[in-house]
């Protein structure tokens, strides 16, 4: 079967090849704009610019005023081309005629105009059952249109088909607009595969209602621009309306098979690159649109289907993409940004959702501002702590003593050097001062006052500032145990009236008077300063 079909293409299409009508490709210098429409190919304007006689288009002047006018070359009659499209669609919109009858009160026929049109001897053009329907307008008026000839099939019917309906009207006020059911006006679909018509008006007494419905009317009309008005029932007999046709290469019944289409034969009409071949929906034949992704006129070889740039901005509503595009040949990539990651139905449909998702971006921020305002609260408690000691030392004559030449100052690390770290329980756990020092250092004779010395220090270093002595207590205590040394005395809380008065060596004068002054605070601190 497959092979049938193969050898009939191929008849089909050597026969177009072999007829000298047939053109390949519009020739050079072929005019390609009539008035304000453009003539594609396989259309043409002259007998050698187009495809085919059915493809013919005629520019004419209109009455005279010097505007040109393209018409249906083929077709009987002046038949207005208004565009003409080779895109998406095979369509031509054109302007045909009302049909119209016409009567007087004594019920005589006045004038009439059956709309008798023959679009094209050859083939090519089928008028459109899908974008068109047959309008009735008038009070008491039956219309049908008949199309084809039946060639005496039928000895009943002289036609194909026959398609109308009656509108009928009490009175003037009968007709609304707008409303185009039966009153007035009344309207049907039409039958696919037709190629003419001509109109019939019923045999129905109207001569009483001619004062507001003087004629009958009948007409082919795109389904999207007609309205009915009631002052159409006294309508302009010259009146035109836009009509669609569909066309089709007749050449064949159908595409040839992919094998024929990819070799693309002469008398093959899909000759561009990136075309492919659909059947005619309307009559017999095919048509050629541009693959997905492509535009442009599949018919010219030469400037014919082109990759469609998606990602332009003119095309982003057909074309939508919520992330970042890419255009390649006959499609387009769409990928989300950067942390973000497909949702739903993808990119090209819907916003990518973030890979870090609302929620957790919450989560992290209040963990981080609670974070940051722990951390500012704790430098705000150091920062407090430090000008705290600070005010300490100072109030207990830390600032005093480090003009003394002959005294060190250790600082509270230093001091835990020392002390190798044990000062804090050393004098709790033996009572004695005795383990801050080194045994090797210590005479016998010195290991008492070293013992209170070491008291004395650890005292100092308490954790409470207010278990602490006061500097002047500690001066106290270092004078005592100086005159108790220089008395050669054991007992180290003897009164400093049992021995004979001595003064520290390389004190100042006012060293005493200082220590008094910074000494006069409530709760004081050893003069080591912080860290």
């Amino acid at each position: 079967m497959a092979t049938c079909w193969l050898l009939a293409s191929l008849l089909l299409l050597a026969s177009a090849a072999g007829d000298e009508s047939v053109v390949t490709g519009r020739p050079a210098g072929c005019q390609a704009r009539c008035g304000d429409v453009d003539i594609p190919y396989p259309f043409g304007i002259g007998p050698n610019c187009s495809r085919g006689e059915g493809f013919e288009i005629a520019c004419n002047t209109r009455n005279g005023s010097g505007d040109l006018v393209p018409t249906l070359a083929a077709a009987n009659g002046s038949i207005h081309v208004q565009s003409l499209s080779v895109e998406q669609l095979p369509e031509v919109k054109v302007m045909l005629p009302v049909a119209y009858k016409c009567y007087d009160a004594s019920d005589n026929v006045t004038r009439r105009f059956y709309g008798e049109v023959d679009l094209n001897n050859n083939g090519v053009y089928r008028i459109s059952d899908s974008r068109n329907m047959f309008v009735v307008i008038g009070c008491n008026t039956l219309s049908y249109t008949q199309n084809g000839n039946s060639g005496g099939s039928n000895t009943h019917y002289s036609g194909l088909f026959y398609t109308g309906c009656v509108s009928y009207c009490n009175d003037s006020r009968s007709a609304q607009d707008g409303r185009c059911a039966g009153v007035g006006c009344c309207h049907v679909d039409i039958s696919p595969g037709l190629t003419d018509n001509v109109v019939s008006f019923g045999p129905w007494t109207r001569g009483f209602q001619v004062d507001f419905s003087p004629c009958d009317y009948s007409f082919l009309v795109d389904k999207n621009e007609y309205e009915f008005r009631s002052a159409d029932l006294k309508m302009d007999l010259n009146r035109t309306m836009p009509v669609w046709l569909d066309w089709a290469i007749r050449d064949s019944v159908t595409c040839p098979p992919l094998e024929v289409q990819e070799k693309k034969p002469a008398g093959y009409a899909c000759v561009s690159d990136n075309s492919e071949c659909v059947n005619s929906t309307n009559g017999p034949g095919y048509y050629c649109k541009c693959k997905q992704g492509y535009e442009g006129n599949p018919y010219d070889k030469d400037q014919g289907c082109k990759d469609i740039n998606e990602c332009d901005v003119s095309n982003k509503k057909k074309y939508p993409c919520y992330g970042v595009c890419n255009n390649i040949p006959g499609d387009y990539e769409c990928h989300c940004r950067v942390g973000y990651q497909w949702s739903g139905e993808g990119p090209k449909k819907q916003e990518c959702s973030s890979k870090f998702p609302l929620a957790a971006r919450l989560a992290l921020g209040i963990t981080l501002g609670f974070s940051f305002l722990i951390v500012a609260v704790l430098f705000t408690l150091m920062m407090h702590q430090k000008r705290k000691m600070n005010e300490y030392f100072k109030k207990n004559g830390g600032s005093v003593l480090q003009k003394v030449d002959n005294v060190k100052i250790f600082s509270k690390d230093e001091l835990k050097k020392i002390t190798k770290n044990n000062s804090e329980n050393a004098y709790d756990q033996e009572n004695s001062g005795r383990i801050m020092f080194d045994k090797e250092i210590a005479k016998q004779e010195d290991i008492l006052i070293l013992e209170e010395i070491g008291r004395l220090a650890m005292e100092c270093l308490k954790e409470k500032v207010e278990e602490r002595p006061d500097m002047k207590e500690v001066a106290e205590r270092l004078v005592m145990l100086r005159r108790s040394r220089k008395c050669g005395q054991g007992n180290y809380s003897l009164s400093p009236q049992r021995c004979e008065e001595i003064t520290i060596e390389g004190t100042p004068k006012n060293f005493g008077a200082s220590i008094s002054a910074s000494s006069s605070a409530t709760l004081s601190t050893p003069a080591t300063p912080l860290n």
